[in-house]
């Protein structure tokens, strides 16, 4: 990296000048390359250096190169075509390395990502913005749907969709297999506050729970797509629940109620509960999904609903694992006619609430 800085310098007294005066650090000589690739001149540029780093920071797994090209592209006025692995490299300096065994790109070095994460521009927000974005309008972009809400996520999709040329149908497609399965977890790293505040997330969040157009909407194509997964061992409790919840329950809004509640999308849950169309017994199904997944505050959000609730024994087994003093009393009070089974009793010791197993035995 310091040869590159000697580089840019084409007569000998200014190497000889500047071979005095090395960053004595690495952290300096970072710094110098990080403040060159943030006065790029071209916005364009800028644009992708942005999306390459914020991408190599957060991305779930590692992207080949044809669909990491996608995701850097998707949220920009570029086609994907017009951004190549050279165009990354040349803007990115040495800070980021291809690797042409594994066809991927990397950073240079671990410390460029200890000291990218340093920057305000880079921590976990800002990074899982730009991806839950790129995610969604991926999902959005790839179906047919033409029910989105708001002007401005139709001006966003209609622009993705007119720069998906045929001859990226591949990479487009392998993103989408990323997005597919990524969106929610780069959206759980994101704040409440920050989802509801970002406007632009916001609104694509908005859009793509909307389930009003029924089978042309992209929610509806992504369900398919998430109930005809093969699930494994290493799966959790809760992606089983969702898919039978998801396959069991048609009716609008109980399947993007299902999803918010097992993902932690409080503010949609609340627009749900607050629209009057859900049912009981879907709320009690909501009920035990907040549980199983340790929603707490999507738990109590529901419980403060509807005052009547019957406490029934696999809601009492999931929720006393993880749940305060004042919210298990509740529920031993609320249970309906079951005994306390052994895996109850099992479950209150295990809990983080050392006060469970003392209500049990009262």
């Amino acid at each position: 990296m310091q040869l590159e800085v000697l580089c840019t310098l084409k007569l000998d007294e200014d190497i000889r000048g500047r071979l005095g005066k090395l960053p004595p650090r690495l952290e300096q000589l970072y710094l110098e390359v990080y403040n060159e690739l943030s006065s790029h001149e071209g916005d364009a540029g800028r644009s992708i250096i942005d999306n390459t780093l914020k991408w190599l920071l957060c991305a779930q797994r590692m992207l080949h190169t044809s669909e990491f090209l996608m995701a850097v592209a998707v949220n920009l006025d570029i086609a994907f075509e017009g951004i190549t692995i050279d165009h990354i490299l040349d803007l990115c300096h040495n800070f980021v390395l291809y690797d042409e065994e594994l066809d991927v790109f990397r950073f240079a070095h671990l410390s460029v990502r200890e000291f990218l994460e340093k920057r305000p521009a880079f921590d976990q927000i800002p990074c899982n913005l730009l991806a839950a974005e790129s995610c969604l309008l991926q999902i959005i972009g790839s179906s047919n749907s033409t029910d989105l809400v708001l002007d401005q996520s139709i001006e966003r999709v209609t622009r993705l969709r007119a720069r998906l040329a045929p001859s990226s149908e591949s990479a487009s497609k392998n993103f989408l297999a990323y997005a597919n399965v990524e969106w929610m977890n780069h959206c759980k790293l994101i704040p409440q506050s920050v989802r509801t505040d970002h406007n632009s997330l916001a609104r694509l969040l908005q859009s793509f729970l909307n389930e009003d157009s029924g089978r042309r909407s992209a929610f509806y194509v992504w369900i398919g797509w998430y109930c005809s997964r093969v699930w494994g061992a290493d799966d959790s409790e809760v992606s089983w629940q969702l898919q039978i919840l998801l396959s069991n329950y048609s009716r609008a809004p109980a399947r993007s109620f299902f999803v918010a509640i097992a993902y932690g999308f409080g503010e949609h849950v609340a627009l749900c509960v607050l629209d009057r169309a859900l049912g009981n017994e879907e709320k009690g199904k909501g009920l035990l999904l907040a549980a199983m997944a340790k929603q707490h505050k999507i738990f109590d959000l529901l419980l403060d609903d509807k005052w009547d609730w019957e406490v029934t024994e696999p809601i009492l087994f999931y929720a006393i694992q993880d749940s305060d003093k004042e919210r298990c009393k509740w529920l031993l009070d609320k249970r309906t006619n079951f005994s306390l089974s052994s895996r109850i009793v099992t479950a209150a010791g295990k809990g983080q609430n050392g006060d469970s197993m003392g209500l049990l035995l009262q």
